[in-house]
């Protein structure tokens, strides 16, 4: 991975990547997409809305070769600024609370820099993760720059009791494709969609862009000008002639039927980075990987470890990663007495938590619904875990029974079940023949459902043609 800093040289084809913070220790599944990306040959650029002030020690990053650009530290003119914000109000048909919604400040600055780095670099389209801060400048950005924007979506920014439903029903009708990363996101999705009326989701009041509406539009993307130009454009009301392809109607593009818009593409695994392994572990270990916060259900597996203590079964538990939740997990540890058997391994990079789920007994991941209504979608490491050949224990929730067949590639409880969770462990541990054929099954699961460069390649086809009658 490199920083921006040669301007690159101009391409429609190029595509934009647009993330909040770009790299996150725990979004491998965003940097392993955008390495199988490159590896089928895609020209990106990745946009990080904001720098990430942490290290992330991940050794797969250093096989990226697209140019990472910070949007934070482009300067804007509040001039400029003004002026984007009128012209997106006018051509989306915003006002008073509406157009407070849509368009805050902040989200309207970045999409402006945004808008402009498309415009220098080539790029002829954006995708974006996660449908909150990132495909909502994402989607800004492309009205700006007349090109379109997808975005994925996965499950806080679906359900986070602080999502504004309205709002999401406005971007999955404003993208030119709305994917997420699981059956179960797509019903709702669907349905959240089905059961909107007119106004702000349909797209009600919103103009189409014809290709003669240039002061409208943002200077055309095939206009070889670098940033000085494309700064005198916008306080111009518009440079460069547009091209024929934009013809496209912005508008139409993103409010007919937007139901049809939105497809399951999962998240996929390196197969040939987590390989199956073909011997049961000499010493019980249970692994858990994650982020230490409620939705994973950490505090959970350390009272079903109390338990099988008490029912004089040996099991040592380690819990790899980070987060909030690590004092409260830790006092608990303490509180019942477990020190010796269950240990916070902090934050692994991804080689690390490899060769650990390799030498573990089963991997559990006892996930549940927080209080904020968060909750997992398609947990990379079920998909991991079960790619090593590793049984998993997990919780019917969300999308976790599209990768988890209880009893053939490992066990499902009810989520909040302590006691079902202990005795799935226990059943797991009892019986090691029966616990490699579940391994042998998720790996086959895997590598049917969850290959990483099959599924980005049907993402990449997606995003190109927009085609989302192609969904599975």
């Amino acid at each position: 991975m490199q920083t921006d800093s040669a301007r690159p040289r101009p391409s429609d084809s190029r595509l934009g990547y647009v993330l909040k913070v770009f790299p996150r220790v725990s979004e491998t599944f965003v940097i392993n997409e955008i390495r199988a990306m490159e590896a089928l040959g895609e020209d990106l650029v990745i946009f990080s809305l904001h720098r990430n002030p942490d290290e992330v020690p991940h050794g797969i990053l250093r096989e990226l070769t697209s140019p990472l650009l910070c949007i934070d530290d482009i300067a804007v003119d509040d001039d400029e600024l003004r002026i984007a914000r009128r012209r997106l109000a006018r051509q989306l048909g915003l006002a008073g609370q509406l157009e407070a919604t849509v368009l805050p400040r902040k989200y309207v600055s970045l999409a402006l820099r945004l808008a402009q780095s498309c415009a220098a670099r080539g790029v002829g389209r954006l995708h974006a993760h996660f449908a909150s801060r990132a495909g909502h400048v994402g989607l800004l950005a492309g009205q700006l720059a007349n090109i379109p924007c997808s975005i994925t979506a996965h499950a806080k920014d679906i359900y986070h009791d602080d999502v504004d439903t309205e709002l999401l029903r406005w971007k999955i009708a404003r993208s030119a494709l709305f994917v997420t990363v699981t059956n179960y996101n797509r019903s709702y999705l669907r349905e959240l969609i089905a059961n909107s009326g007119s106004g702000l989701a349909s797209g009600a009041g919103v103009r189409s862009l014809e290709a003669g509406d240039v002061e409208d539009r943002w200077p055309s993307k095939a206009a070889t000008v670098g940033s000085a130009r494309l700064t005198s454009g916008l306080r111009e009301g518009g440079a460069g002639q547009p091209e024929q392809q934009t013809s496209v109607r912005l508008a139409s593009r993103g409010s007919q039927h937007p139901e049809d818009k939105i497809c399951r593409v999962y998240n996929g695994v390196d197969l040939a980075r987590f390989k199956p392994r073909h011997r049961w572990p000499a010493e019980p270990v249970v692994l858990a990987v994650g982020r230490l916060v409620e939705k994973k259900g950490f505090v959970l597996l350390v009272r079903a470890c109390a338990a099988l203590r008490d029912r004089g079964r040996m099991v040592k538990c380690r819990i790899i990663g980070e987060g909030p939740q690590r004092a409260a997990i830790k006092s608990l540890i303490e509180q019942l007495g477990l020190e010796d058997r269950v240990a916070l391994s902090g934050t692994l990079t991804t080689e690390e938590v490899a060769g650990a789920i390799a030498s573990s007994s089963l991997l559990a991941l006892p996930c549940i619904r927080a209080a904020d209504g968060n909750l997992d979608a398609l947990p990379t490491v079920l998909l991991e875990a079960m790619a090593s050949g590793v049984p998993v224990v997990s919780t019917r929730i969300s999308g976790i029974p599209e990768i988890v067949i209880d009893g053939e590639t490992g066990l499902l409880v009810d989520s909040g079940d302590i006691d079902a969770l202990a005795a799935a462990i226990e059943k797991i541990l009892d019986d090691p023949v029966e616990a490699m054929r579940m391994g042998r099954n998720g790996r086959a699961r895997v590598e049917q459902l969850f290959d990483l460069y099959r599924n980005a390649a049907r993402l990449r086809d997606l995003i190109r043609g927009g085609d989302s009658a192609k969904a599975a």
